[in-house]
């Protein structure tokens, strides 16, 4: 696996998670969104009801979407716990946190209580070794 192949777990996580915000945000909408009124035996739909059509289908829409890119997600860190495995010590602890956890630099450095700087060395040996 590449330099470019990890770090695009990295950005396929960060992009599913602003999915899932988004998809919250669009569900919050649908809440607030009335229009539906019933009548006798006549159901009346405003111009604010195709709006909610429109809204349950961008939420269905998006939900398909995100579906689709855990499914990438998980086949792409299978391939690199694969390659992560062959790898010991702290260069596979690192590149596990890094890619099969997505943790931040930061976190990584905190959680091992090494220095920033040493997280990048040790990260940057680990992918000449399984490259």
């Amino acid at each position: 696996m590449t330099k470019k192949e990890f770090r695009e777990i990295i950005y396929l996580d960060h992009l599913i998670n602003s999915k899932l915000r988004l998809l919250d945000n669009l569900k919050s909408s649908r809440l607030q969104v009335k229009g539906m009124q019933i009548k006798s035996d006549v159901v009346q739909v405003s111009k604010q009801g195709n709006k909610q059509e429109d809204l349950i289908i961008r939420i269905l829409d998006l939900e398909k979407e995100i579906t689709k890119d855990i499914d990438n997600l998980i086949c792409e860190k299978k391939k690199a716990k694969t390659v992560i495995d062959k790898l010991d010590g702290p260069y596979k602890v690192i590149m596990t946190m890094r890619y099969l956890e997505c943790m931040k630099w930061e976190e990584i450095a905190y959680r091992l209580d090494y220095s920033i700087q040493a997280v990048y060395k040790i990260h940057g040996q680990a992918l000449k070794r399984v490259e």
